[in-house]
């Protein structure tokens, strides 16, 4: 959370490792990180901010799909063709009774995708705060990124053949208490700054596109004149 040069804090800290037991032990964090575990962390995440005096706090995230997760009564393809017919003159979808199924979904879903937003979206706005969530494949845009690569290297060059599990768990935690509230803040900076370039390119780019269009329209207009 950036409010600083020195009142930048990494919050909603969760350091977390699979089971004890070999089968329980998941293939990478998704195995466990998943939905239902990112909202509850979410509502302790909003707690924290708000005990630190932040109120209209903005939540940036990527999209991932746990992040993205809807209510638990959206509708799905797997619905019984009535239930979807049902939600399709819930939201206004022009659908006949008699369409397929396979029809009714492709009608239905896109229109899903606009009305109904996603849990975590709710969840904020109902405590006065905003998620936004990132372009696909710009993790350059997460302050997030940089901070846990500044992280890892402070735990990674300490280590030794020597190191045990448990040293790197107690590096860790060390490495984030420690960690200076200016990098935070610095990060934060560096991506809003990043996010100003991206979004003054795309400007750019847009007047190019509408500078073409007058241009064609121009040349289509003087031979239109030159025919008459």
């Amino acid at each position: 959370m950036a409010a600083s040069p020195t009142e930048s804090v990494v919050v909603g800290l969760d350091v977390f490792q699979g089971g004890a037991k070999a089968k329980n032990e998941p293939k990478d964090y998704h195995a466990m990180f998943n939905h239902t575990y990112f909202t509850k962390w979410f509502e302790k995440v909003m707690s924290e901010v708000e005990a630190l005096g932040m109120q209209g706090v903005t939540f940036v995230m990527d999209n991932a799909k746990y992040h993205k997760g809807l209510p638990a009564d959206t509708p799905r393809g797997t619905w019984r063709n009535a239930d979807l017919l049902s939600a399709c003159q819930r939201y206004a979808v022009d659908v006949d009774s008699h369409d397929l199924k396979k029809t009714i979904w492709a009608r239905l879903k896109p229109v899903l995708s606009t009305r109904i937003d996603p849990v975590v979206v709710s969840m904020a706005r109902a405590r006065g705060h905003y998620v936004v969530f990132t372009p696909p494949h710009h993790s350059d845009l997460q302050p997030i990124e940089m901070v846990w690569a500044k992280v890892k290297g402070d735990v990674g060059v300490q280590y030794t053949v020597d190191t045990t599990f448990a040293d790197m768990r107690s590096r860790l935690d060390a490495a984030f208490v420690s960690l200076p509230s200016d990098v935070v803040w610095n990060c934060v900076r560096h991506c809003n700054k990043l996010l100003q370039e991206t979004y003054e390119l795309l400007l750019a780019n847009d007047d190019e596109v509408e500078d073409g269009m007058s241009s064609d329209d121009a040349s289509e207009d003087s031979s239109d004149s030159d025919s008459d």
